[in-house]
This record gives structure tokens, C-alpha cells and sequence, in this order.
């Protein structure tokens, strides 16, 4: 049995898509510390850490450029698989690795500048797939490559791709991946 890349169309006609995102910090013992709040459309990223009482604070990062802070619209947040403490932050410039613990940010992938990343997501523990406004693209995290989805089509179990612009990425319990496009 093959599986594929399947795509579905749906419309949202002129309506605008908004809301917020939200990723849980975690502590050793599994349990809520804290969590990431962002945007679907918009720069900055809120961190919201438990404190005394029960109760949470936040303090907003990269929403501008005041303070000696980059502004980054931030699309995903995901937990590094092998370095605790660090996330990887898909922004459209790319992906970067943020410390939360000493709270900087670090380059990890980026293409040209015409390039804008949209979403990204582990396939493999150490293997992302990135979608972008020109084509999909893997980045291994142990070699630091990075291959366009079409070289390695097998691993989608297709060698076509209709859309380049997915704005949402996810593989489901059997390992078919879904792509979410808005055109």
C-alpha cells in the first residue's frame, strides 16, 4: 500500500484569517512552566512563565525593532529534539534556535532573501520540513543540509507537488503528511 500527498481544496473567500498560537514550555516532570503565545499574522513572541502563587507573566520578544530586538513574524515554535532549553522559531526570514534560558536567538537556516518561510515541521526526529513562498524544503539538523522536497520525493510518495505555498504542515499518526494551502 503507497501512500500520497494528498490535496483538498477548501475556500475561506474573503474572509482573513486570525487568531493566536499557543506551545507549552514543559519542566522536566512534564509539567506546564510556562508557554509561547504568537500570531498567525503579525511579528513578536509573548512568553508566558509560572510564578508564585500559580500565576503567570509574560514579556513580549521580536514584536520590533526598539530596543536592539529584530522584528520577526513568527510562524512556528518547536522544541529542539536534542538540546534542552532550545526551540526552533520558523519566522519568515527562517529558522532560528532561541534559547530560553539566556533568551538570544541564533541563526539556523536561511535561503535568499526573496525566500520567506511559512511553517515547519519534524518528519524524523532530526529531519524538518519546511514550506516556503517558492517550493518545500528539508533541513537536516545533524549535517546542517538541506535538499527542495522534489530530490527526495520518495519520501513523500510523490513526484508531483501542485502547490508550493503551504501555510500549514502535519503529519498524521500513519505517516501521510497533510498541507494546508491557501491560494
Amino acid at each position: 500500500h503507497k501512500k500520497q500527498l494528498i490535496f483538498q481544496p477548501y475556500s475561506t473567500g474573503n474572509d482573513r484569517i486570525s487568531g493566536k498560537r499557543f506551545f507549552p514550555i514543559l519542566d522536566p516532570q512534564k509539567k506546564i512552566n510556562g508557554f509561547f503565545e504568537y500570531r498567525f499574522y503579525g511579528y513578536g513572541l509573548k512568553i508566558w512563565t509560572l510564578g508564585g502563587n500559580n500565576t503567570f507573566s509574560s514579556r513580549l520578544y521580536f514584536a520590533d525593532s526598539k530596543n536592539d530586538q529584530v522584528a520577526y513574524d513568527i510562524r512556528q515554535v518547536l522544541p529542539h529534539p536534542s538540546q534542552k532549553d532550545k526551540y526552533i522559531l520558523c519566522t519568515s526570514e527562517g529558522l532560528k534556535i532561541f534559547d530560553i534560558t539566556k533568551k538570544n536567538l541564533q541563526n539556523l537556516f536561511t535561503l535568499s532573501t526573496e525566500t520567506h518561510f511559512i511553517y515547519a515541521i519534524f518528519i524524523k526526529p532530526h529531519l524538518l520540513l519546511c514550506s516556503t513562498n517558492e517550493a518545500l524544503y528539508y533541513f537536516d539538523l545533524t549535517t546542517g543540509k538541506h535538499s527542495k522536497a522534489n530530490d527526495w520525493s520518495d519520501r513523500l510518495n510523490s513526484n508531483t507537488i501542485s502547490h508550493q505555498k503551504f501555510t500549514e504542515l502535519v503529519l498524521d499518526r500513519d505517516g501521510i503528511l497533510w498541507g494546508l494551502v491557501y491560494d
